[in-house]
């Protein structure tokens, strides 16, 4: 027999644990694309930083990094990060204009994959 009485999802529905914080480590010349990547996924309720590559301290407390940068700043990245943290380097190649959507696909999978995994389908 089937009841009629409201469901409320915070009853059924685990809850939603907050978003786990992703750094973006850029250097100068990839600063304006990080931000503007930071503040779209910001915006999508996401919790990103952007630091410089003097200035690693912030990755202590991230699950995600992305290193806009060799492969010697990714290894600093990785030694100042979590040994649970997702580390990923990108190199910026081309017209800096095609950064912007570069720099937004890597950081959306960086943050994408610091996300805890889900049980069920609620909300």
């Amino acid at each position: 027999m089937f009841s009629s009485a409201p469901v409320r999802p915070d009853e059924v529905c685990a809850p939603v644990a907050e978003h786990p914080l992703v750094c973006i480590v850029a250097g100068p010349e990839a600063q304006p694309a990080a931000q503007r990547a930071a503040d779209i996924l910001t915006a999508d309720g996401h919790s990103i930083t952007v630091t410089s590559t003097d200035s690693l301290a912030p990755l202590a407390g991230a699950a995600g990094v992305l290193v806009l940068g060799g492969l010697d700043l990714e290894a600093a990245a990785r030694a100042c990060a979590p040994a649970s943290a997702y580390v990923r380097g990108e190199l910026l190649e081309g017209p800096a204009p095609a950064w912007d959507a570069m720099v937004l696909r890597a950081a959306r999978g960086i943050a994408i994959a610091a996300e805890p995994q889900a049980i069920g389908m609620c909300g």
